[in-house]
């Protein structure tokens, strides 16, 4: 009995490490990076993670501070993605851009430079390929149109 369940697990397994595969193209179709819950979780969400906190350096003050600027946040968030339905894809990222950089200056505001460094880095680092398709990154690149189009 015990074969057979260790086999029909397998077979769990299995099925579900395809369906992730299968699921990754449409995931990039609609514009979310893979494995980035739509390229939402930006530099506030990587500082509640314990192992970002001890790299960082996050000292108790900082980490309520970062805790309250994260309900903050929340709070604001329903609403703002709530108002991004009814928008063109142009104006969608646009606002979201705009509400990014919101994020990433109230939470360098709180961490120190050579915090905001690092963090700027696992940022990158999270967001993989997917980083290409940032205009900033793509600058320091020296990307050419051709190639801005190729990463589209």
């Amino acid at each position: 009995m015990l074969d057979r369940l260790k086999i029909r697990n397998s077979g769990l397994v299995a099925a579900a490490v395809m369906a992730v595969a299968l699921m990754a193209p449409a995931a990039q179709a609609q514009g979310r990076r893979p494995g980035g819950r739509g390229g939402f979780g930006g530099p506030l969400s990587l500082t509640r993670i314990s192992e970002v906190q001890k790299e960082l350096k996050i000292d108790a003050a900082q980490k309520e501070l970062l805790g309250a600027l994260g309900e903050a946040r929340r709070a604001k968030g329903r609403e703002f993605f709530q108002g991004l339905r009814d928008l063109s894809p142009e104006e969608r990222g646009k606002k979201i851009a705009a509400y990014r950089a919101d994020e990433a200056k109230q939470v360098n505001a709180i961490l120190s430079k050579t915090q905001q460094k690092r963090l700027g880095e696992l940022v990158l680092q999270r967001e993989g390929y997917g980083a290409l398709g940032r205009p900033d990154i793509q600058a320091k690149l020296k990307l050419s149109g051709v190639q801005k189009t190729k990463i589209q």
